[in-house]
Parts: structure tokens; C-alpha cells; sequence
């Protein structure tokens, strides 16, 4: 399934499966605006890419609630996929640590 794919159930289908297309396509809807965040952040070569935490940051200014474990957990389902990838470098978190900054493949 690609990211543009929108889960279906049909009609007479039990409340259960449109409950299940529903789940998963809002976790392809997640995935798709995190993708975009940090594609728009700007490539590697620019010193572009995102940390977790700004990722979350920036994903709740735009569309609004998701948990950070949600948001690290979309973010590495694009991983898994090869969407995403662990740039190389690190930037400091708020609170003083190192953390990874994630780029677009």
C-alpha cells in the first residue's frame, strides 16, 4: 500500500471493517503529513531534516493533536519503508541532548 492509497470498506460490510479502513487510513494520513514536514524542512546538503522534536512541534502547529510516541512511531513506519532516513548528523534537543536529524531518501 502506497502512502496515497485510502483504505475502503464497502457498503455492506460489517461497522467493523469500516472501523479498520478508517484506523488505517488515518495512520497513511499521519505518515503522508510527516513525510511532507520533513520534506519541506530542506535537503541534507542545506543542513535540513528534522529532529523527533521538531517534527512533533511542527506537526501539531499545522494539523493539530498527535502524541510524540504516534509521531516517532509514524516516522519510523516511512523508515522501515525507506521513505526516511537518519541523516548523519545530531542536533540538541530542548533539553541539552543529542538526538538524530531525519531526512527524506
Amino acid at each position: 500500500m502506497t502512502m496515497t492509497d485510502i483504505p475502503r470498506a464497502r457498503v455492506t460490510d460489517p461497522l467493523t471493517s469500516h472501523q479498520a479502513a478508517e484506523s488505517v487510513a488515518g495512520v497513511s494520513t499521519r505518515q503522508g503529513r510527516i513525510y511532507e514536514i520533513i520534506a519541506n524542512s530542506g535537503s541534507l546538503w542545506t543542513k535540513g531534516g528534522l529532529t523527533d522534536e521538531q517534527i512533533y512541534a511542527e506537526y501539531t502547529a499545522r494539523f493539530g493533536y498527535i502524541s510524540q510516541s504516534g509521531c516517532r512511531t509514524r516516522r519510523k513506519e516511512l523508515c522501515d519503508v525507506g521513505q526516511v532516513a537518519n541523516s548523519g548528523l545530531t542536533r540538541t534537543t530542548e533539553s541539552g541532548r543529542k538526538t538524530i536529524v531525519w531526512v527524506t531518501t
